[in-house]
């Protein structure tokens, strides 16, 4: 019965190894540069919003410009802002 069950763990061991092995191979971006996330060509200044933020102070945030309820236009916070003084 203990070698039966030893087989088992070891075959789903060998199973989930190589499909570890698949899934890495396939889905992860090579070394080479071909999956880069970032792109290189846009550069970011520094008065441009990095994310938008309710306009009364509300936890609520959006990578892009968007308005409440009201019809208020999300407040752009750039990555200048200081914002440990926001607390």
């Amino acid at each position: 019965m203990k070698r039966a069950i030893l087989r088992v763990a070891g075959v789903a061991a060998v199973i989930a190894a190589v499909a570890g092995a698949f899934v890495g191979v396939r889905y992860l971006p090579s070394s080479a540069g071909s999956g880069t996330l970032v792109s290189t060509g846009v550069a970011q200044t520094a008065d441009e919003p990095v994310y938008y933020q309710d306009p009364d102070g509300k936890p609520i945030y959006s990578l892009t410009p968007r308005k409440t309820a009201e019809g208020r236009d999300f407040r752009g916070v750039s990555a200048s802002a200081d914002l440990r003084s926001r607390r």
